[in-house]
């Protein structure tokens, strides 16, 4: 069984103010400049990944993202907490990689597909935060 990891110190996700800027921006940016946004939010988003060594099962990265979006979002973690007392990652330990790399059993799909997943999935839940949903939905409009 691999190890696993209940708490992330925002400190640790790599780019999360740049991750920050992209979305707010991304609301009144051109759409050949929001696509860039896009770009280098899902590899701010692998990069952390990789450097904290979490599995790259498809479920797992989508509950990074979720823990990203509530590190970003007061809203959303306002409302984590009041549905179970936790933070997301708290109630869903992420997975690591052990020292052979990801488990036999995880489902690893190509980079592009996992950066795309986590954005999404970001994107999808600070679209529930005013502050951040008139970039989160130029960002996912640029998807076409």
């Amino acid at each position: 069984m691999s190890a696993s990891l209940n708490s992330i110190d925002p400190s640790e996700i790599i780019g999360l103010s740049t991750i920050e800027e992209a979305v707010l921006d991304s609301a009144s940016l051109p759409s050949d400049e929001v696509r860039k946004r896009y770009l280098l939010i899902g590899d701010a988003l692998y990069v952390s990944a990789q450097a904290l060594r979490l599995d790259e099962d498809f479920d797992n990265l989508l509950v990074f993202a979720v823990g990203v979006a509530e590190e970003m979002s007061d809203v959303l973690l306002r409302q984590a907490i009041a549905l179970s007392n936790r933070r997301h990652w708290q109630y869903r330990p992420l997975m690591l990689k052990s020292d052979e790399g990801n488990d036999p059993n995880s489902e690893v799909i190509a980079k592009d597909d996992q950066s795309n997943a986590m954005v999404d999935c970001l994107l999808y839940h600070l679209r529930k935060d005013d502050r951040y949903a008139a970039g989160a939905n130029a960002l996912m409009a640029s998807q076409g």
